[in-house]
């Protein structure tokens, strides 16, 4: 068998060429969908998009985070928001408003009145 078996490929190169070949394909095709696996699992977290009802009452963000994480935050209600990591302050987000943040610790959120919702992806 010469050195490079892609080289008589389209001649009459027998068989065992043909299917030594088409083994490689088939083991490049399932790294490559092992690969693929991996990384969609790996990445499941930061390609999920959700959505938390808010209300006058504080709702739990994000709690139990090791290290920290980017995530955008859009409210996509009528009513302001406001997003707090600590009870001295918060972080308006109006209607229609999206906003990107660094998130290290127990984050809330709560409206002054009425009902909004706020969607939101780990980035």
């Amino acid at each position: 068998m010469p050195d490079d078996m892609y080289e008589k490929l389209g001649e009459d190169s027998g068989p065992d060429v043909r299917r030594e070949v088409k083994k490689l394909y088939f083991d490049f095709l399932e790294d490559f969908r092992t690969y693929l696996v991996d990384f969609v699992r790996e990445a499941s977290v930061d390609l999920t998009i959700s959505d938390i009802k808010v209300n006058p009452e504080p709702q739990k963000l994000f709690f139990g985070e090791y290290g920290g994480m980017h995530v955008v935050l859009k409210n996509q209600g009528r009513n302001s928001c406001y997003i707090s990591t600590d009870k001295r302050g918060a972080y308006r987000l109006d209607p229609d408003e999206k906003e990107r943040f660094w998130l290290n610790k127990e984050t809330t959120v709560v409206t002054v009145s009425g009902n909004t919702t706020v969607g939101f992806i780990r980035t």
